[in-house]
């Protein structure tokens, strides 16, 4: 299904490279880096755990990032089960695709890019459970999403993901970051019981 792409998939890796440098390969080696196994929105969430008022993104964070993994890396990689960029075994493509050896070649499959669909997880998460706290919250989100942007990309950057896979997986990250949003929210009477997560407070409650 996805060979009818792969000519303009090809063109767009062949203008990433023309205007590549050892500066932009320095930056996205840093900013892929940032986005390995989901390290970065976990320990986000985690953080978030820490304070009362924060809790809920926290939980919002972690449940998006928990499933991202299951429904980005294991139901959907496998159901495409799409080869990386540079394991595509078609003469035409082999002749075309120069992979740029900027980082160790991953494994597993392509469709869609796990990094991307982390970051974006993360990001709209962070968005989202955060926006009935503190609307100061807000303006790091706009960080958050230029990061998660900045992962994507890196992906192409690289050589591991084609174009269409940095499309996919941010739906699929954002979409996964609602359905954590419903769910702590179906979820927060429950959860409001626990002392722990008890955010809303009270009148003698100065937080």
């Amino acid at each position: 299904m996805f060979e009818a792409l792969l000519p303009f998939e090809i063109e767009v890796f062949h203008w990433v490279a023309s205007w590549a440098n050892p500066f932009w390969d320095r930056f996205f080696v840093i900013i892929t880096t940032l986005g390995d196994h989901g390290i970065l929105w976990i320990a986000l969430g985690l953080l978030l755990l820490i304070n009362k008022r924060t809790r809920k993104a926290g939980l919002v964070v972690l449940l998006a990032m928990g499933l991202m993994a299951l429904i980005n890396n294991i139901t959907l990689k496998s159901l495409f089960a799409r080869p990386r960029p540079f394991l595509l075994e078609l003469d035409w493509w082999v002749e075309s695709f120069i992979y740029p050896e900027l980082i160790k070649r991953p494994g597993g499959l392509a469709f869609p890019s796990g990094h991307s669909a982390g970051a974006f997880a993360g990001a709209a998460a962070w968005l989202l459970g955060s926006r009935q706290w503190a609307k100061r919250a807000q303006y790091y989100t706009i960080i958050a999403i230029i990061l998660a942007g900045g992962i994507a990309f890196s992906r192409l950057y690289v050589g591991v993901h084609y174009l269409s896979d940095i499309i996919a997986g941010p739906l699929v990250g954002v979409g996964c970051a609602f359905l954590a949003y419903f769910a702590i929210r179906k979820l927060e009477p429950q959860l409001d019981r626990l002392s722990y997560f008890r955010w809303h407070g009270n009148k003698n409650d100065k937080e």
